[in-house]
């Protein structure tokens, strides 16, 4: 695992986890983002795994470090001098009002479809089948932080907008949770269109005929150089999660 020191003063500081906040610093063309609980960092990086082995069409790939001898996870920038728009920030800028104020009271289907129509009509691009397989990714590995600040399009060389890759992992595997042995009670809430995975998960099927794909993979060498001998919070959970996903075969 690489150690980096990093100044503080090179650190900007973003909203987190419910365990706090995530601090990152983009050197030499990479993005170092310090763990904000006790294992966002190594859900993260698992999670990444994870997408490999999927149809995902593209994902950021995350490895484990150790920055100012704190977990941390490093990546290259995927989208750094590209064109590129979020959705919060496009629907800000083009009607004027924040996204949250105008779909506050709309059900699950109604969002979806608002800003399916949104970028289409704004960017000329049909996210429904890249976002449909990106939101069974998300409850696949129970990412909790799906809000429209992490939908992102960009520009391609063809000058058609498509779907960036997928980044930002470090709330999905439980990573959030307070207290591990309270699992079974846990709801594995959703973003940004259901409360939960399940309910996220049906409106897809309802709306959608694309299908995440999932293959076979080898839980050990998913988890491999993720944990050290002196931290290993949250290793059981996941590891136990992946063989139940494994033995199940769907979401």
């Amino acid at each position: 695992m690489i150690e980096v020191t990093i100044p503080e003063s090179d650190f900007v500081i973003l909203g987190g986890s419910s365990r706090g906040y995530a601090k990152k610093a983009f050197i030499n063309d990479r993005w170092y983002k310090v763990s904000a609980g006790a294992f966002n960092a190594q859900a993260e990086v698992v999670a990444s795994r994870v997408a490999s082995y999927t149809n995902l069409p593209g994902f950021v790939d995350y490895e484990m470090c150790r920055v100012n001898n704190e977990y941390a996870t490093v990546s290259r920038d995927y989208i750094r001098g590209r064109r590129y728009e979020t959705l919060k920030g496009l629907h800000a800028r083009v009607t004027g009002t924040p996204i949250e104020s105008v779909t506050q009271h709309l059900s699950g289907a109604e969002l979806f479809n608002y800003t399916h129509k949104f970028v289409l009509t704004e960017l000329g691009y049909d996210m429904l089948p890249a976002l449909s397989i990106l939101l069974q990714f998300d409850a696949l590995v129970l990412n909790e932080d799906r809000h429209f600040n992490n939908i992102v399009f960009i520009l391609n060389e063809a000058g058609k907008w498509e779907m960036s890759p997928v980044f930002d992992f470090d709330c999905a595997l439980y990573s959030c949770v307070e207290d591990l042995d309270r699992l079974p009670e846990y709801t594995c809430p959703a973003l940004p269109y259901c409360g939960t995975h399940k309910e996220q998960l049906e409106l897809v099927y309802s709306i959608s005929d694309e299908r995440l794909i999932l293959r076979p993979f080898d839980v050990e060498e998913i988890i491999k150089d993720v944990w050290d001998e002196t931290h290993q919070i949250g290793k059981r959970e996941i590891v136990n999660y992946l063989k139940e996903v494994l033995a199940d075969g769907a979401l």
